[in-house]
C-alpha cells in the first residue's frame, strides 16, 4: 500500500486527505475527493465491484482541481 496526497476544491475552498491504496488515477483520484466531501460511497476494498465516482459527478457537487500526489517515505 502506498500513501497518497489528495488536494481539491470543493466550493472554492481547498481540502487536503491522505489516501492509503495500491495505485492512484485519475479516476480514483475524483472517486476518493467525492467520498471524502461526502457524495460517494465507499468501497469495501480495492476489488470491490461498486462503481466509483466519476468527475460529472464529482462536478454536479462542486468538486473540481483535483489533483494527487505520493508521499515520500
Amino acid at each position: 500500500m502506498s500513501l497518497y496526497e489528495l488536494a481539491y476544491y470543493v466550493d472554492s475552498i481547498e481540502v487536503v486527505i491522505f489516501v492509503h491504496c495500491e495505485v492512484m488515477d485519475e479516476p480514483r483520484a475524483w472517486h476518493w475527493a467525492a467520498c471524502n466531501a461526502g457524495v460517494g460511497l465507499l468501497l469495501r476494498s480495492e476489488r470491490d465491484k461498486t462503481m466509483l465516482s466519476n468527475r460529472k459527478n464529482a462536478e454536479r457537487y462542486g468538486i473540481d482541481r483535483v489533483v494527487w500526489k505520493k508521499c515520500q517515505r
